[in-house]
């Protein structure tokens, strides 16, 4: 699993090298600026300082997504700091480690969020488009998502293994574009779900951001 997803990303044969500690600051330098943020209040601690701390809340939250019950099988995990702080390599890390454990990597961007097709490109699945859509997933008519449920959504809910799927999301400050765009309805209706866990599957959020990323997800609806 995790050499299809190296693979995929197209990272080096040895990823000891670009996930190793020389390439990531200490625990006092990511404490000083690079404090991981949970953006999940479902249980746990708010606030995490080093890698151990914020690799091991990540494990916890893929237990829960799996297990499901009252917290539901999804969340959003955000790893916020300043350039340079180790966020990419720490997000790759965690990827990793959920790889290993059969967890399916998919890394996207903003767009994947409100495009079914691009979405399903990430999923390495085919897709065809509803009439009513133009290519790039403008709209052609008036249609718009059904019941507050976003087309990427139901893509997700068909096609998510059992097991888990992690959502790969860098430079996630980059979705604050959305708050005034005329897909903000889709990409909002996807945040909320993955972050609600009403996927119906074992879906996480991951994502890595400069430090505007929290005000983003909170114009986007995802405020806690």
């Amino acid at each position: 699993m995790w050499k299809r997803f190296k693979h995929r990303l197209g990272l080096k044969r040895d990823t000891r090298d670009l996930l190793g500690t020389e390439h990531v600051p200490g625990k006092a330098t990511l404490a000083a600026s690079a404090a991981s943020i949970d953006i999940d209040d479902r249980g746990g601690a708010k606030y995490f300082h080093g890698r151990r701390e914020v690799l091991s809340s990540f494990a916890n939250r893929r237990k829960r997504a799996s297990a499901g019950g009252p917290s539901g099988q999804g969340t959003t995990f955000l790893i916020q700091g300043a350039p340079g702080a180790g966020k990419t390599a720490l997000l790759y890390q965690c990827a990793e480690a959920a790889a290993q454990d059969d967890w399916r990597v998919a890394r996207i961007d903003g767009g994947a969020l409100h495009d079914p097709a691009e979405m399903a490109e990430c999923l390495g699945k085919a897709y065809v488009r509803e009439k009513g859509w133009r290519a790039g997933g403008a709209p052609a008519s008036v249609k718009r998502d059904i019941a507050g449920i976003s087309r990427v959504t139901r893509l997700l809910k068909k096609h998510a293994p059992k097991r888990g799927l992690l959502l790969l999301l860098d430079e996630v400050q980059d979705i604050d574009d959305y708050a005034d765009h005329p897909h903000k309805s889709g990409v909002k209706n996807t945040l909320k779900l993955i972050h609600n866990g009403e996927v119906g599957r074992p879906v996480i959020l991951l994502a890595g951001g400069l430090g505007t990323s929290r005000r983003a997800f909170a114009r986007l609806g995802i405020s806690r």
